[in-house]
């Protein structure tokens, strides 16, 4: 390993006097280090933009918001991201702080595995927004107001209700929003797509698990506008015109994988 590019939580402070140490270990072994533009302005050096970083990882020292956001940068370049927890929950997010001089080593010895994870391209109107790794949700523009939301699968019409918005996860986002609504953890191995609707206005409307093979199209009802929100950072507003498109994307997410537990880290975690 040549080159690592560093990603820090913002105003994350212990996050960012970590990276300091992490960024002067791997120098002290021969790895050139980079890091994104606002952590080189906390430490007053030159940053990269780090969808232009290139290298042959990237460490990210965050939560699962800062994850998703770097993972997003370097999407398509099939890069690993090693995840050094500094968030509340950490599902993807490897590693706790006080161990990241044995992670950064396993990482330089070769001693880890490479998990590939599943994604969702996002359409408007035909043409492609962007990629989720962790869920898609549609909601209304306006607090309060709910949606007329008509939910398809490969053209068959699974729901039409009315509700706050909808999400449509990916096993990996099924451990974020989606579960916090009421949908089902799904193990990141199972191919599928979880439907999960924001506090419905309707006693029979439950989650839906169905193949990643299939296209799952959203459109809204009744005039009101909403905004389709990708992994919590893109957001594209929509209209009742508007049509709503996901399906599986080729592209994957490398998550360096240092713990093989899936298991344990769901009980670990929601103990919290």
């Amino acid at each position: 390993m040549k080159k690592v590019h560093i990603v820090v939580k913002k105003n994350g402070r212990k996050a960012l006097d970590v990276a300091k140490d992490v960024m002067e270990y791997l120098e002290s072994k021969g790895v050139a280090t980079t890091c994104d533009v606002a952590t080189a302005r906390d430490m007053e050096i030159q940053g990269v933009d780090t969808g232009e970083a290139g290298g042959d990882a990237v460490f990210v020292l965050g939560g699962d918001g800062t994850l998703l956001w770097a993972e997003s940068k370097i999407s398509g370049k099939g890069i690993p991201i090693l995840g050094i927890n500094f968030g509340t929950m950490g599902f993807l997010t490897e590693i706790s702080p006080d161990r990241w001089r044995e992670a950064v080593d396993r990482v330089l010895e070769g001693r880890y595995l490479i998990e590939e994870r599943r994604k969702i391209d996002v359409f408007l109107n035909g043409s492609r927004i962007g990629r989720a790794l962790n869920e898609v949700v549609v909601k209304s523009a306006v607090p309060v107001e709910m949606l007329n939301l008509e939910v398809r699968v490969d053209d068959q019409e699974v729901e039409t209700m009315m509700a706050d918005g909808v999400i449509v996860a990916t096993p990996t986002g099924s451990t974020a929003y989606s579960m916090s609504v009421g949908g089902p953890i799904v193990d990141h191995r199972v191919e599928a797509f979880i439907i999960t609707s924001i506090s419905p206005f309707k006693l029979g409307a439950r989650p839906i698990v169905v193949p990643d093979s299939s296209s799952v199209r959203v459109k809204l009802r009744g005039g009101k506008n909403g905004v389709v929100v990708i992994d919590g950072e893109s957001r594209q507003e929509v209209s009742a015109d508007d049509e709503i498109l996901l399906s599986k994307s080729r592209d994957r997410a490398h998550l360096v994988k240092l713990e093989k537990d899936f298991y344990d880290k769901i009980k670990q975690r929601l103990r919290k």
